[in-house]
């Protein structure tokens, strides 16, 4: 049965019975198996990447309308302790680059990805060490993050439509 009908729906995660996800609207949340939906960050035409951390959310937004004259700052993560009800953006001067794809976590470490390589934070991301290099990956590639467990895996997928 169809239980959502607001436009799209992409990078639906699940943590402790709350579903997460981006939509056509900015991300949505439920916690009723889907049944009933809300808007919990309102960004129109923002594409987020949606994560599961430390028992919450992390959302990275890919794409969108990147500057506004209140924000010149392009970069959009956003953490949720409390089921998705709220979110908090990463701190702007603590982001170690602007062009982060994904947020993760294994054990008490964030991972994140962007070309350049891997970062990771073990203070809940006030601050990023590079970890793993990947200079020189060709457009239009991006590194891919799968955590299982304690072990972080990383894949060179085609970053495109």
């Amino acid at each position: 049965k169809q239980i959502f009908s607001d436009g799209w729906v992409s990078g639906l995660v699940l943590a402790n019975g709350v579903f997460v996800g981006n939509g056509a609207h900015g991300l949505i949340r439920s916690t009723d198996d889907g049944e009933q939906w809300e808007c919990v960050l309102k960004d129109e035409g923002g594409f987020y990447r949606t994560s599961v951390i430390d028992g919450g959310f992390a959302a990275v937004r890919l794409a969108g309308i990147w500057r506004t004259s209140a924000d010149n700052f392009p970069q959009r993560t956003f953490t949720s302790k409390d089921s998705g009800k709220t979110w908090k953006r990463l701190d702007k001067a603590t982001i170690p680059i602007q062009a982060i794809r994904q947020l993760e976590q294994a054990e008490h470490f964030l991972f994140c990805s962007q070309k350049a390589g891997i970062f990771r934070s073990s203070d809940e991301g006030k601050s990023w060490n590079l970890i793993k290099s990947f200079k020189g990956i060709a457009e239009p590639m991006r590194l891919e993050l799968s955590v299982s467990g304690n072990k972080i895996f990383v894949v060179k997928v085609f970053d495109g439509c």
